[in-house]
């Protein structure tokens, strides 16, 4: 019994497994779908490239004219700050030119001063003239001439005592100090001793009596003497007759103790001293009298002066005076702006041996290190020829060639990052893009664009001409819909992506399709992976290869 129960519970799990595989055989085969889930994730872009590290800056210097080198106070190695001397030519005789040019430019300045006082003058008479005389200004004139008319009044009125003083004088030298020469009898007067010269003697006499007469005019005017400055002048010029006439007798006189026949008599030597002592009285009378007549007409002169610059203020400034005086400010302006532009000249011309005094020198253009350094003191180097090398303190940067599918993604200040060969990959260096080339170079018949990264930090281990591999990170989105790239296929120039739809086919039956759909990309992700704009969004199952 226990046997036969074990039979037929065979029989009938037989039966349930072939009923069941013939089920599982009837049914439709559903098919089976490799997909990827639409997920949100960052995306980074990243351009892949490999370039060199170069100085940031590096120069080759020459000299721009030819010339002996007399110094070159560095040597290859040598660390050097921005502006040091590096190597200089022989230019003392441009130097001493300079040093000429500039003198003269210090001359052509001063000569400017003046011209501009001569300017300020001129421009000073004509605002005066323009602006006509002030009362003030006639008041001053009026002034000086009150006080010129009352100095050449005071002037006349010290003549009458002078000619006084005069004629006596006159009076003493010629009937004092000369009456011992004489003998006189009555009327008539004769010389106490023999002139040798009968003419002489005659003269002398003759002389003597014009003199005394002279003398007793002189008198007589002298008392009734006007204070007039018309009978003043008068008496001036007689007196200076009076006096040319005493001085013609008393040299006369002289003349006859000095002839040879005389000469040698001894007995005469009072009279000769006495006659001596008159002519320079006389010939100091003579001085006086003409001293007086040059200070009046001198006083004259001013108060006529005086008056005709006082009618010229009352009369004001004519439209010809101020004509003129306008012709004389141009001048003085013309002159001005002449020497201005001879300045500029010159001191452009001194500028321009400056300039080249400056050639004869090489000066460090940044901080940095001599790489190179071809010549030595006393070697004659030609223009042009490079002679000294540097590279500066200020870095490293890393030059990249990008191909022309790529350079529109890469922009200035993108980040990067990149490893040296001389370090290996586990050692990551930061920079970022500071420089891009507009014009291409073309490397084995593609177009390429040279960009240039900074170093982010520097970083000492970093040596001119290392290799290095960089990712340039060009883009970055945050949460965004992602998916593979491989999943997008192009058709008729549209993209699209298959994605996986379940329907229900009965009320046990669910089935699974891929429908095409329509996407918009945005940002192509380094990893492989596109960012999807629109047609599909997170969750969805998206074939991973579709079929075209």
């Amino acid at each position: 019994m226990k046997h036969k129960r074990l039979l037929i519970f065979l029989v009938l799990v037989t039966f349930a497994l072939v009923g069941g595989i013939w089920f599982l055989m009837s049914r439709p085969q559903v098919p089976v779908y490799e997909f990827t889930v639409a997920r949100t994730s960052d995306l980074v872009q990243e351009v892949n490239v490999t370039g060199k590290v170069v100085p940031t800056q590096s120069v080759d210097l020459a000299f721009e004219r030819s010339g002996r080198v007399s110094s070159v106070p560095v040597k290859v190695g040598a660390h050097v700050q921005d502006g040091s001397l590096l190597a200089s030519q022989d230019s003392a005789e441009l130097a001493a030119q300079v040093m000429e040019a500039l003198a003269k430019v210090d001359v052509a300045k001063a000569q400017l001063s003046q011209y501009q006082a001569a300017l300020r003058n001129q421009q000073a008479k004509l605002r005066e003239l323009e602006a006509g005389t002030r009362p003030e200004e006639i008041q001053v004139k009026q002034a000086e001439l009150e006080a010129a008319r009352q100095d050449l009044q005071n002037d006349y009125a010290g003549i009458p005592s002078a000619l006084r003083t005069d004629f006596t004088k006159a009076d003493d030298a010629v009937r004092v100090k000369a009456a011992a020469a004489f003998d006189s009898s009555g009327t008539n007067y004769h010389l106490n001793y023999n002139a040798c010269s009968g003419e002489l003697e005659t003269r002398v006499i003759q002389l003597r009596d014009l003199s005394e007469r002279e003398l007793l005019q002189w008198q007589r005017s002298l008392d009734v003497l006007s204070t007039e400055p018309a009978a003043l002048d008068t008496a001036l010029e007689e007196a200076a007759t009076h006096v040319t006439l005493c001085k013609q007798f008393l040299d006369a006189l002289n003349d006859s103790l000095t002839t040879n026949c005389t000469a040698s008599d001894t007995t005469l030597n009072t009279i000769r001293t006495d006659v001596n002592t008159a002519r320079v009285t006389v010939a100091g009378l003579a001085s006086d009298v003409s001293d007086l007549q040059q200070a009046i007409a001198a006083q004259q002169r001013t108060v006529a002066q005086t008056e005709r610059e006082l009618q010229l203020k009352l009369a004001g400034s004519t439209a010809e005076v101020i004509a003129a005086q306008q012709a004389l400010v141009a001048q003085a302006e013309a002159n001005v702006t002449a020497q201005q532009a001879q300045i500029r000249q010159m001191e452009a011309n001194v500028s321009t041996m400056k300039a080249q005094l400056g050639k004869a020198v090489l000066r460090a253009p940044f901080s940095g290190t001599i790489t190179a350094a071809t010549l030595e003191p006393g070697e004659m180097i030609a223009a042009g020829t490079n002679v000294i090398s540097i590279i500066s303190d200020a870095g490293y940067e890393i030059e990249a060639k990008v191909s022309e599918a790529d350079i529109a993604k890469v922009k200035l200040g993108d980040a990067a990052q990149l490893t040296l060969d001389a370090y290996g990959s586990d050692v990551v260096f930061g920079a970022k893009v500071s420089e891009i080339d507009p014009a291409e170079t073309v490397v084995d018949g593609v177009p390429t664009y040279k960009v240039t990264l900074q170093f982010i930090p520097a970083d000492p281990r970093v040596k001119s001409g290392m290799s290095a591999d960089l990712d340039i990170r060009t883009a970055e989105r945050k949460g965004v819909v992602v998916i593979p790239q491989r999943s997008v296929v192009t058709r008729d120039g549209e993209k699209i992506v298959r994605l996986l739809k379940v329907s229900s086919n009965g009320p046990d039956r669910l089935q699974t399709q891929a429908i095409d759909t329509l996407v918009t990309l945005g940002l192509r992700g380094s990893d492989g992976y596109v960012e999807i704009l629109s047609g599909v969004v997170a969750g969805d199952k998206v074939l991973s290869a579709p079929a075209d």
